[in-house]
């Protein structure tokens, strides 16, 4: 069955990933072609990655009964992050990409189908406000422990982060690198952030100032994932003719 689009729900995904390539764009430029940036580097830069990440992940949740086939395009997506985890160790082992962005919602989707009949089980504003809960006291597990956001208040048991494969939980042992790296803890947890935040707001063609939106940004959130996919690598060869010419 055809389900209705919502204009503004694409145009925020569009704005995303336009603020995602700008950055991956910027990290190609300092991280591989050697040209630091301060406010990069620091807590500008940080606070704009999360910014980025955040929302991406917030709108992937709010939008997941607005789709079809959540199972197939959770396994697609998922598919898709393992073909960047390949390619990156081969192509680029020094910037490999384990367990990214992909990956998580990919995972996050498929999860979120099995675990539905529960999530419904809990009312809608009670479970958006105990994931977020959770998401922001598990913010630290992949660096070793609980706490708020990024702040350890508790260090978990290093047994956790001793096991080789532990690193999509959100449990990296001892050298564990990944240039874009979104384990199940915390971010599942703000995927169901968004998920509950739509059974919170409910049917939403009440809203009709949500259908209208910039074209650019809703024709790249309509098509974000092949955005995605090929914006990495056309990004790193144009940076790569301008660095031979040396303009970059």
């Amino acid at each position: 069955m055809h389900k209705e689009r919502f204009g503004m729900l694409d145009g925020l995904r569009g704005f995303a990933l336009a603020n995602m390539i700008i950055y991956h764009t910027l990290y190609d430029i300092v991280y591989i072609f050697g040209h630091p940036m301060a406010w990069y580097q620091g807590t500008a830069g940080y606070l704009w990655q999360q910014s980025i990440c955040w929302s991406f992940i917030l709108l992937s949740g709010f939008c997941f009964s607005m789709g079809s086939c959540p199972l197939k395009r959770g396994a697609m997506i998922f598919a898709f992050g393992c073909a960047i985890s390949l390619i990156t160790a081969v192509v680029m082992p020094e910037q490999q990409v384990r367990f990214g962005i992909l990956s998580l919602v990919g995972s996050s989707m498929m999860l979120t189908y099995l675990a539905e009949p529960f999530l419904k089980g809990v009312k809608p504003l009670l479970g958006l406000f105990i994931c977020f809960g959770m998401f922001l006291i598990t913010k630290s597990v992949p660096m070793g422990g609980i706490g708020v956001g990024d702040n350890i208040v508790s260090t978990l048991p290093h047994v956790l982060y001793q096991w080789e494969w532990g690193y999509p939980l959100g449990f990296p042992s001892a050298g564990f690198f990944s240039s874009d790296y979104f384990p199940l803890l915390p971010w599942l947890f703000l995927y169901w952030t968004g998920w509950y935040g739509k059974r919170v707001v409910g049917d939403l063609s009440r809203f009709s100032w949500l259908k209208p939106t910039p074209p650019i940004l809703g024709w790249m959130g309509k098509n974000s994932i092949w955005l995605y996919l090929v914006h990495q690598p056309v990004v790193y060869i144009i940076l790569f003719l301008l660095n031979q010419w040396k303009i970059v």
